[in-house]
Parts: C-alpha cells; structure tokens; sequence
C-alpha cells in the first residue's frame, strides 16, 4: 500500500513548473475518498480544483502528472461576486441563489460601498477539508486537523493529521479515518479523549 501524507500547505509542483500551495483537500466523505485538491498560486493568481487523479507523487512536494497551461484550465477553486452597496449593513438575501449551498463563504469590503463575496467551490457531493479545523472526541475538543494520509493508488482516506498543544510545546499525531463518525462544522469522532490517549499509546509501542 503507497501511502502518502498530504499536508495543507504543502508546494504542488506542475511537471513544468510550481503551481502553488495545498489549500484545501476535497473528499466524498461516503466513500472516504480524496477527490480534488484545491492548489492556491502565489500572489493574485485564482486557485484551482486539481482532480485527484493528476497526483503523481508526494513529499517533500506534491507532484502532479500536469504541465501548468494544463493547470489553469482546471476547474476555478473560488466564486466571486461584487456586491453594490450604497451603505451597510447589507442583506443576506441579495446573494439568495447566486452559490451552491453548503459553501463557504469570505465577505470582503472593496471600499467605495462595493463589497465582494468570494466562496469556495466544492463540487458536488463534496466536502472540504481545511489546516485549523477542530477535531473532536465524544468528549471534547483533541486537536486540529494538518492534512489527511491517502492511499495514493485508489485514493482512500487512511488517516486524519492531527496537532494540539502550542507554538513551543506542539505534538503531531494520527487518527484512523475508521474512527470518524461525521465531518461538517470540525471533525467528530467515535471515541472519547481517554480512547484516543490509548489508541496513540498503542500506536508508539
């Protein structure tokens, strides 16, 4: 089994050139499986929806099997919308229908009472996997999420990546993906923090 590790914020590198950054992993959460990456150019450029199977290798970097002309012309990773303001606040229901539901959405004020709604685009039956969200035991918070292991050849979902703790005193560890009981507001799984304390006991031995 190839198993390797996607950490968000990792480089993506085309076979002609860097591409960008590892913003968001995107997965069928029914049949536990990654299905796109969405990679982030440096600086203004938009960011892209790279399908999974363009992935030809990853470490240190993540390869794809995709020059970068062929990389713009993957699906665009965001939405965005100018919003005409001539004072605040605005409504929510100006952008009724404008988005898939279930996206994530950034309000930004362009100055001049114009304001820009930009939202990630997930494709459908999708779900979004973002560096910083919560993971939680039956009992409370564990830890946030860094990435997801994937088995490279049929692209199933192995492990979470996990830290907690603090700048100085930060500790890195993973969950079997079989633990988890629902994605959708952070990470719920199916054990309490004393059974994940034991499961990472048993996994240093």
């Amino acid at each position: 089994m190839s198993e390797a590790q996607f950490i968000i914020g990792t480089a993506v590198r085309c076979s002609d050139g860097v591409c960008g950054r590892l913003q968001r992993i995107i997965i069928d959460p029914v049949g536990n499986r990654l299905t796109h990456l969405a990679v982030k150019p440096d600086g203004s450029l938009a960011g892209r929806l790279v399908p999974a199977d363009r992935v030809e290798s990853v470490g240190a970097e993540i390869l794809l099997r995709s020059s970068t002309a062929e990389f713009a012309q993957f699906e665009a990773a965001e939405e965005t919308a100018p919003q005409h303001q001539a004072s605040w606040p605005y409504s929510p229901r100006e952008l009724s229908g404008r988005f898939p539901a279930g996206v994530e959405g950034v309000e930004r004020d362009t100055g001049y009472g114009n304001r820009t709604t930009t939202r990630d685009r997930i494709p459908a039956g999708g779900l979004e996997v973002r560096r910083g969200e919560p993971v939680y035991a039956t009992d409370g918070e564990i830890g946030r999420v860094q990435g997801l292991s994937i088995e490279l050849q049929d692209r199933h979902l192995i492990r979470l990546l996990l830290d907690k703790g603090h700048l100085w005193g930060r500790t890195r560890f993973t969950i079997p993906v079989g633990s988890v009981d629902g994605f959708g507001d952070g990470i719920r799984l199916d054990l309490t923090k004393d059974q994940v304390r034991e499961l990472l006991h048993v996994s240093t031995d």
